[in-house]
């Protein structure tokens, strides 16, 4: 008798495993296999390349419009007009991916910070730190003031609210990669 009930649920739970996927996941699935296999045509040189999309006109809506909150597909970033989350977000994808964000021209608020680097004796550095939601996780940026300045004389208190606007730019330091704002302002709230 148990024998006939662990293979009863055996075939059971193997039954409801295998019908596990929905109707739109299995066509979702043949309509990539059919872009493939037409891709791969494509390659072979029976078609164009363009031609290898496949779409589906109840999923897909042409949208001809930028999508105005895309930062990568703007010239500038104004993160002081963001929700903390989404700002946090931003300048983390700026760690995450610098060279999508080189050249921009990017405004935030946050903290103005300063670090000494006591070892190299290399200067200092001038940061805005931006927390976010919770305030329990913060991202800094670098930014490099535009003509000649000299430290605390032309910077605001360490831990004060600023506004600063600047062109994102990577530089190298050592062997590794760091982000900046170069030919930085601040500005007056």
């Amino acid at each position: 008798m148990k024998r006939f009930l662990m293979i009863y649920i055996t075939i059971v739970m193997l039954c409801c495993l295998s019908g596990c996927t929905s109707y739109e996941e299995a066509n979702g699935n043949q309509q990539v296999w059919k872009a493939y296999d037409a891709y791969n045509g494509a390659q072979d040189g029976g078609q164009e390349q363009d031609d290898y999309l496949i779409t589906d006109d109840q999923d897909t809506k042409e949208d001809d419009e930028e999508d105005s909150t895309d930062p990568l597909k703007a010239d500038s970033i104004d993160l002081t007009d963001m929700s903390s989350t989404m700002i946090y977000s931003t300048v983390y994808n700026m760690m995450l991916s610098p060279k999508d964000y080189i050249g921009k021209e990017v405004t935030m608020y946050g903290e103005f910070a300063v670090y000494t680097d006591q070892e190299e004796k290399a200067g200092e550095y001038y940061s805005c730190i931006i927390k976010d939601a919770t305030a329990c996780c913060a991202q800094g940026l670098e930014f490099v003031l535009k003509g000649e300045h000299t430290y605390p004389d032309d910077y605001p208190e360490v831990g004060e609210q600023i506004v600063v606007k600047g062109t994102f730019d990577v530089y190298d330091e050592k062997g590794y990669d760091y982000c900046r704002l170069i030919d930085a302002q601040l500005i007056e709230e």
